[in-house]
């Protein structure tokens, strides 16, 4: 199975949070691939200049890049 994760989903599985569900995660962990959008850095780009978002734009693109999603808390 292929995933593509929506911004929120990607945010929530790197900052370890309880509105990631049991399911979304048991979900991310069994997925062949799992995909983060280019846009998913936009939108976060959006949300940490409008205050809306505390994490370093760096540490986002870094964990995409390197795809280190999977290693994010949930194993």
């Amino acid at each position: 199975m292929r995933l593509l994760l929506d911004t929120h989903i990607f945010l929530w599985c790197m900052q370890d949070s309880a509105q990631l569900s049991k399911t979304a995660r048991e979900l991310i962990l069994a997925a062949e691939q799992v995909y983060i959008s280019s846009a998913s850095i936009w939108e976060a780009a959006i949300k940490i200049k409008l205050k809306k978002l505390e994490v370093k734009i760096d540490t986002l693109t870094k964990a995409i890049f390197e795809s280190v999603l999977l290693s994010c808390q949930l194993l």
